[in-house]
């Protein structure tokens, strides 16, 4: 994927055209003053304190060793001024959220003609409307009906790459998961694709007409289920997946 982004807070990218100077006569030139100073300062105890000697840069020169005494207006001296500039983001596919993509020496320029920074691009994913990722793999949810599920049925499930054929087995119960090879999202660095994994959602009717809560009665009469409670809980069960 190939997007551009504006960038709209004024950054310096571009270098400034006048060298950060202007022309001057030659009396009032750029001062030379040396690159490095050498302050003493006094260090150790209240008691004791000893003479320590660091070197530093001259507080005027920033140690460039000369100061512009007619800077450009545009740049300050900066040799750099402020421009707005697109950059083409090439997104490879598979990229998580927070992804960062590195552009060497599309940063802010250096000051004084020097080299520019790096530039990084931190991606935000947004939400899918219908799938959930976790890592290379996918996850999303179906409803399909009574009879769908216990006889068995082929429908139609959107994927990354286009439509699919999933297939129902028959006896399918609510919450079962499905899972679909190669149809999640593919490897940023190596080669393969997660999977898709479906859940199976057995959606209950809630509004029946007469003849639907009749064929329901005739199905439950020859379809009977004993409503004892099972050995293993719905905790205990969810504990049994982690272990």
């Amino acid at each position: 994927i190939s997007r551009q982004r504006y960038w709209g807070t004024p950054i310096p990218m571009i270098y400034c055209d006048k060298d950060g100077i202007v022309p001057v006569p030659e009396k009032d030139l750029p001062v030379v003053l040396p690159q490095n100073v050498d302050i003493t300062l006094t260090g150790g105890s209240p008691l004791q304190r000893v003479p320590e000697f660091f070197n530093t840069k001259c507080s005027k020169c920033g140690g460039a060793g000369t100061i512009i005494t007619h800077p450009c207006p545009s740049c300050r001296g900066q040799q750099r001024v402020a421009r707005e500039k697109t950059v083409t983001v090439k997104v490879p596919a598979g990229v998580d959220d927070g992804t960062r993509i590195l552009f060497s020496g599309e940063g802010h320029a250096g000051v004084y003609g020097g080299p520019a920074g790096d530039l990084y691009v931190v991606l935000d994913v947004k939400e899918h409307a219908f799938f959930e990722r976790q890592g290379k793999d996918l996850y999303c949810s179906v409803p399909v009906s009574f009879p769908q599920a216990a006889l068995g049925a082929e429908i139609t499930l959107p994927t990354l790459e286009g439509e699919h054929t999933l297939t129902i087995p028959p006896g399918t119960q609510s919450g079962a998961t499905l899972r679909v090879k190669g149809k999640g999202v593919p490897a940023v660095r190596g080669h393969g694709r997660g999977d898709l994994f479906v859940e199976v959602r057995v959606q209950t009717p809630a509004k029946l007409t007469k003849q639907q809560k009749e064929l329901l009665q005739e199905l439950a009469s020859a379809l009977p289920v004993d409503n004892k409670p099972e050995r293993k809980t719905l905790l205990r069960k969810v504990k049994d997946m982690f272990v």
